[in-house]
């Protein structure tokens, strides 16, 4: 991932990116971009869906929201990522409450079409 403007990550919630980026579809899936590593983190899903998002190069968790939350905090840190690129209007405000606390110190960046990032 490029680095502009100082971001360093990317966690794509649209649907319809992820399964661009991924080729997985599922209403309750995000990727984690970052330079070094790329997640798809589900939340439903099938099988056969997720073999094909690990033969595009994504590492594949499946976990709840309040995990993949804890996560990507732990992940984050580990990466020493400062700020993110956000499709915040595909997440609800209870769980973009929890991300915002869980990755305190993590300025979130709202993008409205990440495909032009």
């Amino acid at each position: 991932m490029e680095n502009h403007d100082g971001v360093n990550a990317a966690l794509i919630t649209d649907p319809e990116d992820v399964e661009y980026y991924s080729g997985f579809r599922a209403n309750e899936a995000m990727l984690f971009v970052h330079s070094l590593v790329r997640y798809l983190i589900v939340m439903d899903g099938e099988a056969d869906q997720l073999c094909k998002a690990e033969q595009s190069g994504f590492k594949v968790l499946n976990a709840p929201w309040d995990e993949a939350v804890n996560f990507l905090s732990k992940l984050c840190s580990k990466l020493g990522v400062h700020s993110i690129w956000i499709e915040e209007k595909h997440i609800n405000k209870e769980e973009y409450r929890l991300l915002k606390e869980s990755l305190n110190g993590v300025e979130l960046i709202p993008v409205n079409d990440f495909k032009n990032h």
